[in-house]
This record gives structure tokens, C-alpha cells and sequence, in this order.
């Protein structure tokens, strides 16, 4: 964001933001050095750390969590402006999982963009935070750097890792894949089955050992299980696939039932959401429309991102000077550094006191009071400082976020135009986090209230960093809609005293 301070002589100085700095002026500085996890190419997962010097001596670094397999870049962030002995202890804390060594630039380099050009192949992005920052850290991907052939996918074709972090987006996966590839031309592995599947690209008798039509090398009646339901090894044929969707449906009524009455708990309750999406993505979404509603949903989000956690137009809305006051940045710095609610509330309570004029306090306010159970003294200020400030967007996202559940309607009609991010913020080019932050959360309840669950998926998946709500209800609430749907579509689970 932009800092401004007054000096000596009481002008006003202004310094770019650790991201605009990144952006601008990173590949200007010289590349200190570069470390590479050394297990990178056995697990085809690289961690990769290049570190750039100032003039000073400080180091900005880059760290890429790259998947050679399907992603590309799945992670990434950066540390800016770091002293030396603050660099070398992130570096141990990296490296006390892994086993990391220096590596030479173009190595990494080739790395990173090898597997973001394979991730393309099937529409894959890198992390938003790729184009948004730690792009810039690296040099630009033009012939100036040697191009070094890096091994990517699974005997060239994409593999699927599944952890228990990413179930639900590798379950998405899974069905793309199956309906755009085909059975046999991708792959999917558990975590812990991984480096069963990752042979020894030097063992003279791989060939042998593959089968060219059969994903995975298993004996003639062994199945293999991803946890959510076996599959033959064989592709499917329409009655099989009649029988295996009933089992999977009489074990979701089974799970659902043991849900409801409290009898899953830990890592049953991600099975349980696990096996929702599976057969959500397997048997009632058809591939053109999910395809289709994602592309409409990016058009709705996309945005670029101006590197500020919140910016002038998040404080000023579009009120007169916008002189950044240091004490002003402050208040904001701390509200959004805490966790303690009481210190929030006093932050902006002080805030709307001494800065009566300035939105951000009224709008932070608001953020504090929105997910009270009891949300008559929210809607009841919400009125108030939206007649105090009507034309900031924060504040009217709130208002129409308000109107979601009871009247769709009026929230149409308060709104006045689209519900893309720039509808909202019209005339801007580039939006802080905290005000993307507010329109996700609007337009994800949105897509909940109209039950467009791809939507509200892609939406999850898109924006997880920013939405802060925990995670697991979000994925809760698309695993009921998603329970809600099937059992619309197919009539299950309606006997006498079962509740879904």
C-alpha cells in the first residue's frame, strides 16, 4: 500500500509497497543465490527459494512449491527486504523438513516454467500469487535464459496427487479429466501411494512393467481404492457403472444419516464431504457446463490486484484529498493485525470518533458486527452508514449481501447493474485485498443463496486465501447443496424420519 510520512521539512514522501516494489524494480537487483529441495526430481514436487540482493545487503526472496506432475505452481509467496541473519533463519526453518541445496538459476528458472507450461495444457493457472508478485522475482521467461528440458506429468500425461488438503479440487479434477482425456490418459494417486507409482525412469525394464492402457500397473483382480469408491481396472461398462452408482449412493444416505446425528467426527467428516463431491462431479455434472459456468464465473472475478492489503480508496472511498495519514494507516494496520475482538472494536469506535469523515471506520465497524447471531444492530447501523456514505461500494456490498437471503429482488434492484467485481467498483483498474475480499464473500453467498454449486466451488477454490470464514463450513455448506441436489434429482433418502 502507499506510505506516506511526513519528514523534517514536512513534505510528504511516498513509498511503494513491499508488492509495487516487487513488481517494478526486483529484476533489477542482482540474483543472490538459489536452493532447490534434492529429492525434487523423486517426488516430482520442487521447493524452490531464489533470493535477489539489495544494495544495501538486505535479500527479497521468492519461495515456489512447484507440482511437475499436474499443477505447476501450487504455492507461492515472498519475504521482502529481509536482513541476512533474518534470511538464513527462514532458510533453516524451510529446510528442516526437506533436504534443500544451492542450485543454479537456470535450473530453477526452467523448472518453475516447464511445469506452468504442462499446468496450460489442461487450463491449469499458477497460484494467484504467481502473476500478482513472485513472478518478478524471477527473470522474464524469454530466450535470454537456457532452456533446460525438464520432465513433466507422469510419462507425459497429468497426474493428480491427492492430499487431505485438496480433496475436493482433485476430485474436480478427476472428473475433468476423465471426461476430457479419458480413462487411461491421466492419473490419480493417494499421497501416501505416491512414490509407488513414481518409478525409477532409469529401470531398463519400465515397459514391461506399464501396461500402455492401464493407468496404473495392478495385478488382474486387485482394485485400486482413492478412498471414496473402487473402480475395476477396467474402463466401466453402463451397467457397471448402474451398479456402482447405487453403491455410492446407498453409502452417501448411510454417511449423511451418521453425519446428521453427530456420529462422524475428524477425518470421517472429510471423507463424508469427500465422497459428496466425488459423486457430485461424477454422475450430475456434465463436463460442457462446468466448463461453461467457470468461464462465466471468471468473467464475473476477474480482477487484477494492486498489491495493497487495503489502499487509499478503501480508507477515502471517493472523498476529497487522499493524503495518507500515517496515524490513519496505523489504526488500519493494527485492526487487521489482531484477533482480539474487543481491541477491533475499540480500534474503530476511536476510528469513527477522531476520523468522522473517513468511510474505512464505518465499514470496518460493520465487519466486526456481521456475524453476530444477533444482527439487529448490524443491519440497523448498516442503514446508517450507508445514508452517510452511499457511494461506497465496501459499505454497499454489505447492504446487498444483506438482501441475499430474504429478497432477491431488491438486492437486484439496490444494486442497479451486473454483479461483476468491477460493476461494483466501476472506473478502477486495480483493487486492494480487503476490498476483493468483500465482494467474494458477496458474490460466494450469492451463488449459495441461487444454489449454482459449481459456482460457489469454483468460487472457494479461486479465492480460498481470501475468504475468512473457516474453511470447513464453506465446505459444509456446498456439501449440503450438493446433498440437497442429488437427493432433488434422484429421490433418495426421503423415507419416514430421516432428515438430509
Amino acid at each position: 500500500m502507499s506510505k506516506k510520512k511526513g519528514n523534517k521539512h514536512g513534505k510528504v514522501v511516498q513509498f511503494l509497497s513491499p508488492e509495487n516494489y516487487i513488481r517494478k524494480n526486483a529484476r533489477k537487483l542482482e540474483i543472490h543465490e538459489c536452493w532447490l529441495n534434492v529429492e525434487w526430481e523423486g517426488t516430482r514436487m520442487a521447493s524452490i527459494v531464489v533470493a535477489r540482493v539489495h544494495k544495501e545487503g538486505n535479500i527479497t526472496f521468492g519461495l515456489y512449491l512447484v507440482d511437475l506432475l499436474c499443477r505447476g505452481v501450487k504455492d507461492t509467496f515472498y519475504r521482502f527486504n529481509l536482513t541476512k541473519s533474518e534470511y538464513h533463519e527462514m532458510l533453516m526453518e524451510m529446510s528442516e523438513g526437506m533436504e534443500m541445496e544451492k542450485a543454479n538459476y537456470q535450473l530453477v528458472h526452467n523448472i518453475i516454467y516447464s511445469s506452468i507450461e504442462f499446468a496450460e495444457e489442461f487450463d491449469l493457472k499458477p497460484h494467484k500469487d504467481f502473476e500478482k508478485t513472485t513472478e518478478f522475482i524471477l527473470d522474464e521467461d524469454d530466450d535470454k535464459t537456457e532452456l533446460i528440458e525438464i520432465e513433466c506429468g507422469h510419462y507425459g500425461k497429468p497426474m493428480v496427487v491427492v492430499y487431505p488438503d485438496n480433496r475436493a479440487e482433485a476430485n474436480r479434477l478427476i472428473s475433468r479429466f476423465e471426461k476430457t482425456l479419458g480413462t487411461g490418459n491421466y492419473y490419480f494417486v493417494e499421497e501416501d501411494e505416491l512414490d509407488e507409482f513414481l518409478m525409477d525412469d532409469n529401470e531398463e525394464d519400465m515397459d514391461e512393467e506399464l501396461d500402455d492402457d492401464e493407468p496404473f500397473d495392478l495385478d488382474d483382480d486387485e482394485e485400486f481404492d482413492l478412498g471414496i469408491s473402487e473402480y475395476d481396472e477396467d474402463d466401466l461398462d453402463e451397467k457397471d457403472r448402474a451398479i456402482q452408482m447405487l453403491s455410492d449412493f446407498t453409502k452417501l444416505h448411510k454417511l449423511t444419516k451418521k453425519f446428521t446425528h453427530g456420529k462422524l467426527s475428524g477425518k470421517k467428516i472429510e471423507e463424508f464431504i469427500d465422497h459428496v463431491s466425488h459423486m457430485f462431479y461424477e454422475y450430475m455434472v456434465d463436463l460442457t457446463e462446468m466448463i461453461e459456468v467457470e468461464q462465466e464465473t471468471d468473467h464475473l472475478i476477474d480482477c487484477t490486484l494492486s498489491g495493497d492489503y487495503f489502499g487509499e480508496e478503501l480508507i477515502y472511498g471517493n472523498r476529497g484529498s487522499k493524503t495518507l495519514s500515517v496515524g490513519i494507516e496505523e489504526k488500519v494496520n493494527e485492526f487487521y493485525h489482531t484477533d482480539q475482538e474487543v481491541l477491533k472494536k475499540k480500534i474503530v469506535l476511536e476510528g469513527i470518533s477522531k476520523y468522522q469523515d473517513l468511510p474505512v471506520f464505518y465499514f470496518l465497524h460493520l465487519s466486526t458486527l456481521i456475524k453476530d447471531e444477533d444482527q439487529s444492530e448490524y443491519l440497523k447501523l448498516l442503514d446508517i452508514y450507508l445514508e452517510k456514505f452511499p457511494h461506497y461500494q465496501p459499505i454497499r456490498l454489505f447492504k446487498a449481501e444483506s438482501y441475499i437471503k430474504n429478497d432477491m429482488d431488491e438486492m437486484r434492484r439496490f444494486i442497479g447493474h451486473g454483479l461483476g467485481i468491477y460493476d461494483f467498483y466501476q472506473g478502477r483498474s486495480e483493487l486492494s485485498e480487503v476490498e476483493v475480499q468483500t465482494y467474494v464473500h458477496f458474490i460466494s453467498n450469492y451463488f449459495k443463496a441461487i444454489n449454482n454449486i459449481i459456482a460457489f466451488d469454483y468460487i472457494l477454490d479461486r479465492f480460498r486465501d481470501e475468504i475468512t470464514t473457516p474453511e470447513l463450513d464453506h465446505e459444509l455448506d456446498s456439501t449440503f447443496l450438493k446433498i440437497k441436489y442429488m437427493t432433488e434429482e434422484f429421490l433418495i433418502g426421503e423415507t419416514e424420519g430421516d432428515e438430509i
